[in-house]
C-alpha cells in the first residue's frame, strides 16, 4: 500500500520471529497490534517517540480503543487501511500528518499483492497467507472482530485466485476469521481452487458442515486442515 513514488526504504519486523531494533533510527515507525500485544506495542511506541521518531499505531486494538492508543502515537489508523495508509504517508512526507486517519469506505477489491519479498523467508511454518474475506457475520461476545464492527466483505474470487497463483509455493493459508459465512461464495472459491492443485488451510465455524457439498469440495480444493475455535461452550 506504500506508493512507489515515495521511494521509501521499507523494513518489516515481525516480533514473533524477529528482535525489534530498538537501538536503530527511522523516519517513521508503524506498529500494528492486537489487544494481547497492545501493552508491548505502547512500550515500543513510547521508546521510539522518545528518540524523536514519528510513530503510527494501527490494528484491531487501536480500532477498538483509539483514545488509549492516541496517547502513545503521533497518528493512529482505525479500520481498514487501503486508502487511509497512503493518505497518511503523503501527509507525513509533506509535513502535515494528522492525528487520526479513518477510512470511510470499507471496500475489499483491487487489493495489491503483498510485498512478500520484504518478508523473512525463515521462521514461519507457513509463510504465505492470503485473504478472501474480511469480518464476520457472527456476534460472539468474546470476539474483537464483531466488536470492531468490521462488517462482512468478500473479495472477488478471480482476484483471490490470481494471488494464490502468484505464490512461490504449493502450500498457503487463508487468514480469514470465518471463511464460510457466505456459503455460496465459499463453495465457489473452493471450486476455483481445484485446478491450482495447491494445499491450503483456514478457519471456519461448524456451520459450514450443515451443507453436504462442503466436505467433498474441501477435499477436491486441496484443504489439509481447518481450525475451529470453541471459545465458548
Amino acid at each position: 500500500l506504500i506508493p512507489d513514488e515515495l521511494n521509501f526504504d521499507i523494513r518489516i519486523v515481525d516480533e514473533s520471529i524477529d528482535r525489534v531494533p530498538i537501538e536503530e533510527n527511522f523516519d517513521l515507525v508503524a506498529i500494528s497490534c492486537l489487544t494481547g500485544t497492545a501493552v508491548k506495542a505502547y512500550h515500543y511506541a513510547d521508546h521510539f517517540r522518545s528518540k524523536g521518531i514519528a510513530v503510527v499505531l494501527g490494528g484491531v486494538h487501536v480500532t477498538l480503543l483509539p483514545e488509549e492508543a492516541a496517547m502513545h502515537a503521533d497518528a493512529i489508523v482505525t479500520g481498514f487501511a487501503e486508502t487511509a495508509w497512503p493518505e497518511l504517508l503523503y501527509d507525513f512526507v509533506n509535513g502535515s500528518m494528522k492525528k487520526n486517519y479513518c477510512q470511510k469506505e470499507q471496500l475489499f477489491f483491487n487489493v495489491p499483492i503483498p510485498r512478500r519479498d520484504l518478508q523473512r523467508k525463515s521462521g514461519y511454518m507457513v509463510p504465505n497467507v492470503v485473504s478472501a474475506t474480511r469480518g464476520c457475520k457472527g456476534v460472539c461476545d468474546f470476539c474483537s472482530v464483531s466488536a470492531a464492527h468490521f462488517g462482512w466483505h468478500t473479495r472477488p474470487i478471480d482476484e483471490v485466485i490470481r494471488e494464490v497463483k502468484s505464490l512461490p509455493t504449493s502450500r498457503f493459508v487463508f487468514n480469514d476469521v470465518s471463511m464460510g459465512e457466505d456459503m455460496e461464495y465459499f463453495k465457489e472459491l473452493m471450486k476455483a481452487l481445484i485446478p491450482l492443485k495447491k494445499k491450503w488451510g483456514g478457519l471456519v465455524s461448524t456451520k459450514v458442515f450443515h451443507d453436504p457439498e462442503v466436505l467433498p469440495l474441501l477435499k477436491k480444493s486441496g484443504c489439509i486442515y481447518l481450525l475451529l475455535g470453541f471459545e465458548s461452550l
